[in-house]
C-alpha cells in the first residue's frame, strides 16, 4: 500500500530510497556515532520434566512397542526407562515366582509383549 499524491500516476512507494549509501547514513545516523550491534535476545525454553516412572509404566503396558519402535518412541529416555522397566520386572517376577514356587511347587509366568525365553528366565530366575 502506498501514498497517493496528485500529479503522480499511481501510489508512491514509501519503502524505496533513491540515494546512495552515504546519503542513507546521513539520514539514519546524522550525528555519525559508532553503532554497536546488540545480539538478538532469545528466551530459554522452559525446562521440561519427564516422568520416567510413567514412561516405564506405559512401556510395560506395551504402549511403545518393541525393539526399534520402542527405542525410537522413547528417544533419549530409552536407557533410563528400560532400567526402570527391568528393575520392576525383575523384582516383581522374582518375588512373585518365589512365593508361587514355595506355596504350590508350580511356577506360573505371565508373558508380556516382547518377551523372549531368555528375558523370562532372567526375570524369574528359572
Amino acid at each position: 500500500m502506498g501514498l497517493w499524491a496528485s500529479g503522480y500516476n499511481g501510489p508512491l512507494d514509501l519503502n524505496y530510497f533513491r540515494g546512495d549509501a552515504s546519503q542513507w547514513q546521513a539520514y539514519a545516523n546524522p550525528a555519525g556515532k559508532t553503532q554497536t550491534t546488540t545480539p538478538p535476545q532469545t528466551e530459554k525454553p522452559p525446562t521440561q520434566t519427564v516422568d520416567l516412572q510413567a514412561l516405564a509404566t506405559a512401556t510395560i503396558r506395551g504402549d511403545y512397542g518393541n525393539g526399534r519402535q520402542r527405542r525410537d518412541a522413547l528417544g533419549a529416555n530409552y536407557d533410563k526407562v528400560m532400567a526402570i522397566v527391568n528393575q520392576r520386572l525383575n523384582n516383581a517376577g522374582t518375588s512373585q515366582t518365589q512365593q508361587q514356587a514355595t506355596s504350590t511347587g508350580v511356577t506360573s509366568v505371565t508373558i508380556r509383549s516382547g518377551d523372549a525365553m531368555s528375558a523370562i528366565a532372567t526375570r524369574t530366575g528359572l
